[in-house]
């Protein structure tokens, strides 16, 4: 008897099925979309029958049998669509091709799932067993708690710690023998190496001043006379040192010696000086190359070298 009426509502189905397929082929899409709707809800009606849940309206009835597991949640949005597609051609006359196809494809999916799980079989299709979901917070909670016994430390061989004391010490020593090194070698022969610093300061020292090349005679001293007028005395042997003094034309001045063919070394004030040989006379007029000074000539420069 049970099997009698499973085949006369499998046949209803079907029928169902069939009659939205040609209700699209004659492009009476509307009319399509309806027929979808009474046979999903031909076909909740009956699921909901054999899972014994109160009959609603047919979304209810639709989220009962998803939450009793009786359909999954695909099939549960699959029912949800062509419920709400038939009851937009029913209240706002949707009319539209697409909707409609939409309709029969998604019917013709859940025909065929009903058939390998209800009518077939000619018994109600069983609740799906859901696997139990863990938490974050229980699979927190199982992590968090203690073992049987407390875990021992591994401890590692003896040679890793003999090792990790050794080695700082050892590079320490042996910075130490590289700094004695380095200052023993610059201490090795300090003599030498003052010797060739001072040797090479000497040789790149310049000579400032002009070397004496002329060997004083006795014939040359004696008292001198200034043969020019405004003639410098100067503190070295040389137009760049320090003027000391200018004397006139006529000045007596005390010979020293002769410094070089240029300069002749005075004494001027307890100290020695240089004054321009060529400004310079002996007292009996001869210059300091045995030749006669020429006075200056009137409006010439008075300041002479």
């Amino acid at each position: 008897m049970a099997n009698m009426e499973n085949t006369t509502i499998w046949k209803q189905i079907q029928q169902g099925l069939r009659e939205t397929e040609r209700l699209i082929g004659r492009k009476e899409y509307n009319m399509a979309m309806i027929k979808a709707r009474q046979t999903l809800e031909f076909m909740v009606r009956c699921m909901a029958e054999k899972a014994c849940v109160v009959e609603g309206d047919l979304s209810d009835t639709i989220d009962q049998l998803y939450e009793g597991r009786w359909i999954s949640r695909t099939t549960k949005d699959h029912y949800h669509n062509i419920r709400i597609l038939g009851n937009k051609a029913v209240h706002e006359g949707d009319d539209t091709a697409y909707d409609a196809n939409q309709a029969y494809q998604l019917l013709a999916q859940e025909v065929g799932a009903f058939a390998d799980e209800y009518g077939s079989r000619g018994g109600g299709r069983q609740p799906q067993r859901r696997q139990p979901v863990r938490t974050s917070s229980a699979r927190r909670a199982s992590a968090s708690r203690p073992s049987g016994g407390k875990k021992k430390r591994k401890k590692g061989p003896a040679a890793y710690y003999v090792l990790r004391i050794l080695v700082p010490v050892l590079a320490v020593v042996l910075l130490i023998l590289v700094i004695r090194t380095m200052l023993s070698g610059g201490e090795d022969n300090p003599q030498t190496t003052t010797a060739a610093v001072t040797e090479a300061q000497t040789s790149e020292e310049p000579s400032t001043q002009a070397q004496p090349d002329v060997t004083e005679t006795a014939a040359e001293a004696g008292t001198y006379v200034v043969t020019g007028d405004g003639v410098n005395v100067r503190s070295e042997p040389s137009t760049q040192g320090s003027v000391l003094v200018q004397l006139s034309q006529g000045a007596v001045v005390e010979y020293v010696r002769r410094y070089n063919n240029d300069w002749t070394v005075i004494n001027y004030d307890g100290q020695e000086a240089y004054i321009s040989s060529q400004y310079i006379s002996r007292q009996d007029g001869t210059g300091g190359e045995g030749q006669e000074t020429a006075a200056p000539e009137e409006g010439q420069d008075q300041s002479q070298e």
